[in-house]
């Protein structure tokens, strides 16, 4: 079965990632920063996202409390994930469009895009079955994924708060 203790790592780290984009975001209300807008939409992404890994660590322990072998524990998360990387693609999305974030010189979102469709991409290979040996190396790498969204949009609020300090 799957290392409890790994995942409750996991959790922590985006809940630590959230907490200091916060914190960095606050900070960057402050000071004289680039549109407010651009910082507002990176930190309600990251928060989401960061949230989406924390209930992807602990969602494998629900399943195996009924008793469900490992294969059909990764399979019923990845079922899940696959479900909430296409909401969050589009939220993504969403949250671009609200906050006007093409139209005041926010980049494209084409690496969160990027690592939501390798998301989808390994949650598919995990449900087809295909490689059922690899269930949890895939699920896990999924998860991997979701926070290295949440750290590409940390690292986007601190170099924005950094650049506005510079100023």
């Amino acid at each position: 079965m799957f290392q409890g203790d790994f995942l409750l790592a996991v959790s922590e780290v985006a809940v630590a990632f959230a907490g200091f984009a916060s914190i960095v975001t606050a900070i960057g209300k402050q000071a004289h920063s680039e549109d407010p807008r651009v910082n507002a939409g990176r930190l309600e992404i990251m928060i989401a996202v960061s949230l989406a890994a924390v209930l992807f660590s602990f969602l494998p322990f629900l399943p195996a409390k009924f008793g469900l072998v490992d294969r059909s524990v990764w399979l019923i998360c990845s079922i899940v994930m696959l479900c909430v990387a296409i909401a969050m693609s589009l939220y993504t999305k969403h949250i671009y469009k609200q906050f006007g974030l093409e139209n005041v010189g926010a980049r494209t979102p084409v690496p969160y895009y990027t690592m939501y469709t390798g998301i989808i991409l390994l949650c598919l290979l995990n449900i087809s079955g295909l490689a059922p040996a690899a269930s949890e190396g895939f699920y896990l790498s999924c998860l991997f994924l979701f926070l290295g969204i949440a750290s590409f949009a940390f690292s986007r609020l601190c170099r924005s708060l950094l650049k506005t300090l510079g100023q």
